[in-house]
């Protein structure tokens, strides 16, 4: 069957409304990573799964009363909120009414407690500061003024304050447009000594009131120290092949966050659910198992891997998958596999974008017109699928997601914000990308490298037509003059591994092909130069250095998957991991191969990511992976 004509199938007997009624009933439950409500929910999926014909549904329930790990990564401490209350002389903040209002890992206040509010702006936020001594033992309001809220309650708790009153959707209420009755997310350290509320713009403003004469508010607040971290699975088994074959395609959806959660990530969840039954129903020939998994973001996944070792071939994760974009102001993201990890399956869910039926035309009717926007990004790993994307797994993964919402993290992430028709159009991708995978034949392989040989020549046409950009000194910029050319190449060599990675017998064929369409692709008025020079992965030079580290070899040493926050927590000295932001710093790290001085590993993240890295930063964060042991040169 060609892929348009499988695409149009699933999407056309996609079970919507089955799948809809799995999502309404997941933003039921507060999804706290280790809670009775997680639970809860896992249970409700479980039965869900042998609903959709997975076979051999299983729930592992982890008890981490007392911590568990796997390599890096710490598991969730139980916690399960009851009720709380934050009172004036009427109960102003309640949990469970408002869902949102009680900071998650809040410690408890279990008998009605008077506490004095302290108003706190951001000037006074040092040791040096009235405030240092004044606020021990208090509320402290936080004014608008403080822009990081989670580093004022650091100070907060530093200093012996009780707990935090704040607004932290300031800012996106200035910037996107939150509404002003949504409730923001904020999150507390595990095993932290404070509770905080989360506060709407006019309930901030009457305790400010309140802490400029002197009043006390009355805090109640009842946590169960109990819950387990479940993780759930089910198969689609493969239907023939060698026997004990245990090759997997593997689907998976985190299945935390408070409720309702909506879009984050009962989406995600419902649609792979979606997905599995859609797949079961179709009984196409498998000769690999497709496999879904559902648990706490990140460290589900940790544990998955560490406890449950398979042989997996791509993986496919779905977060945020059923936005609507005229509400929260999302488009549909499709996040290729990192370039290190040879494999055709970006191209393959490209090409099932572009294939998404549609029954709107042009004017004439000439030209079909696409349902909804999306597009197709590098590798970020900002989810479950970052962890398959570590040098030791390999596995090649995607993800489909929505982005951005102006809604996420915050109690207006409701049913009301879920579209059907984004999320049948994401489940569909995922399903026909499952399908394909799961039984390659041979005609499916030729048909995955030309895919994969347009999907490059697509690329390097853009680049070529590109306007470079200024050089700027110590800046790895893969669209600066001095470097496109080069991204030019490195995007050609990445595609000719991924085309070998197909074994489809054209694929040599097609990288010739590649190689003649480099060296006769049009120019751009930035002139780009397109020679090919037939540069091998290592990314190319960056000049030579003084710096001695600079011409070493940089070789990872951690264990497990990446995970920067078991970095942090890994150095020995209480330094800083070093500046920029999280995407940077994973493709820092999954740029690091062995076999790379640290100025190659810089300028083959900055062409992976296609983001600028600044020489001096990345250098701050390799001598924190040397220092915590987790590099050596």
């Amino acid at each position: 069957m060609r892929l348009s004509e499988r695409l149009e199938a699933i999407h056309r007997d996609f079970p919507l409304d089955w799948t809809m009624r799995v999502l309404e009933s997941l933003c039921e439950f507060d999804r706290y990573q280790a809670s009775e409500g997680i639970e809860r929910a896992a249970g409700s999926v479980a039965v869900a799964a042998e609903q959709a014909g997975l076979q051999d549904v299983s729930i592992t329930p982890y008890d981490v009363t007392h911590g568990l790990k796997w390599w890096s990564f710490d598991s969730p401490r139980p916690w399960t909120p009851v009720s709380a209350m934050l009172q004036l002389r009427e109960t102003v903040v309640s949990f469970p009414c408002d869902r949102m209002s009680l900071a998650t890992y809040s410690a408890p206040c279990p008998s009605p407690t008077e506490f004095r509010l302290h108003w706190l702006d951001a000037e006074c936020l040092t040791q040096e500061s009235a405030s240092w001594k004044a606020i021990r033992d208090s509320v402290v309001v936080l004014s608008p003024s403080v822009r990081n809220v989670r580093e004022a309650m650091e100070w907060v708790e530093q200093a012996g304050g009780a707990g935090v009153i704040a607004d932290p959707l300031r800012s996106r209420r200035e910037q996107r447009g939150v509404g002003q009755q949504a409730r923001g997310r904020i999150e507390l350290q595990p095993g932290t000594r404070l509770f905080a509320f989360s506060v709407v713009p006019e309930e901030l403003a009457m305790f400010e009131r309140a802490a400029s004469q002197g009043q006390f508010a009355r805090v109640c607040i009842k946590i169960r120290q109990s819950g387990r971290m479940p993780l759930v699975q089910g198969v689609l088994p493969a239907t023939h092949g060698k026997s004990g074959a245990a090759r997997e395609i593997l689907i998976q959806a985190h299945l935390c966050h408070p409720g309702p959660g909506a879009n984050d990530n009962a989406s995600g969840v419902a649609a792979s659910l979606g997905v599995a039954r859609m797949l079961a129903a179709r009984g196409a020939p498998r000769d690999r198992a497709i496999r879904f998994v559902f648990g706490p973001e990140f460290v589900g996944t940790a544990a998955y891997l560490h406890d449950f070792p398979r042989n997996i071939e791509a993986a496919i994760n779905l977060d945020m998958l059923g936005e609507d974009p005229g509400l929260t102001g999302s488009v549909l993201i499709l996040e290729r596999p990192p370039d290190h990890v040879a494999s055709a399956l970006g191209a393959l869910a490209e090409r099932c974008l572009e294939l998404l039926p549609t029954t709107r035309k042009s004017y004439s009717e000439a030209v079909p017109v696409p349902e909804g926007q999306w597009c197709s990004t590098p590798f970020v790993g900002a989810s479950d699928h970052g962890l398959f994307a570590d040098r030791k797994f390999a596995v090649p993964a995607v993800q489909l997601s929505h982005y951005p919402d102006r809604f996420n993290h915050t109690s207006s992430d409701s049913l009301d914000k879920v579209a059907p028709s984004e999320l049948k159009r994401s489940a569909t991708v995922a399903a026909t990308c499952a399908e394909v995978l799961s039984g390659l034949k041979r005609d499916d392989q030729e048909a995955l490298a030309r895919l994969t040989a347009f999907a490059v020549a697509r690329e390097v046409a853009s680049l070529c037509q590109r306007d470079p950009e200024p050089a700027t000194p110590a800046i790895i910029n893969p669209y600066a003059a001095d470097q496109l050319s080069l991204l030019v190449d490195y995007v050609l060599q990445v595609g000719k591994r991924q085309l070998a990675s197909t074994r489809a017998a054209s694929s040599h064929q097609l990288a010739a092909w590649l190689d003649a369409w480099v060296r006769e692709c049009p120019r751009g008025p930035g002139g780009v130069n397109t020679q090919v020079r037939g540069r091998n992965e290592r990314a190319g030079d960056v000049g030579s250095s003084s710096h001695n580290t600079r011409a070493k070899r940089l070789r990872a040493e951690w264990v497990g998957p990446f995970n920067l926050k078991g970095l942090a927590g890994a150095l020995p000295d209480g330094r800083s991991i070093g500046r920029g932001h999280f995407p940077r710093l994973l493709s820092l790290a999954l740029a690091i191969d062995g076999e790379s001085t640290r100025d190659e590993v810089v300028q083959r993240a900055a062409f992976s990511s296609r983001l600028p890295i600044a020489l001096d930063e990345a250098h701050e964060f390799f001598d924190a992976l040397v220092r915590a042991g987790w590099a050596r040169e």
